[in-house]
């Protein structure tokens, strides 16, 4: 799993709360922690993430807060943790996926 601390923006003020943020931030990942420094900052606040490839985390996800659909932003702000054999793990799955055809 990778880990990042990732910037959420679009996030109503009158709606942010840890839970709301929990909720936004699992659009794209595991919610690990909340930056409660931030939550409350008009800009964006900061969720850390853990998932398996930070470099996939959209830009933009859409979903229902309350009773309407709003487009939450999201920018990678800090890479904590990397996946050394991500890679190789797709690699070797796809050998293996070759030899079990034949």
């Amino acid at each position: 799993m990778e880990v990042a601390w990732v910037k959420v923006s679009n996030v109503p003020l009158d709606k942010r709360s840890e839970r709301n943020m929990a909720y936004v931030a699992s659009l794209v990942g595991v919610p690990l922690e909340i930056d409660s420094a931030t939550l409350h900052r008009p800009a964006s606040a900061r969720v850390k993430v853990g998932c398996r490839n930070v470099d996939e985390i959209p830009s933009v996800a859409e979903a229902v807060l309350g009773e309407h659909f709003y487009d939450f932003y999201f920018e990678v702000d800090q890479v904590l943790v990397r996946d050394p054999n991500r890679g190789e793990f797709l690699l070797s799955s796809g050998k293996n996926m070759d030899k079990e055809k034949k």
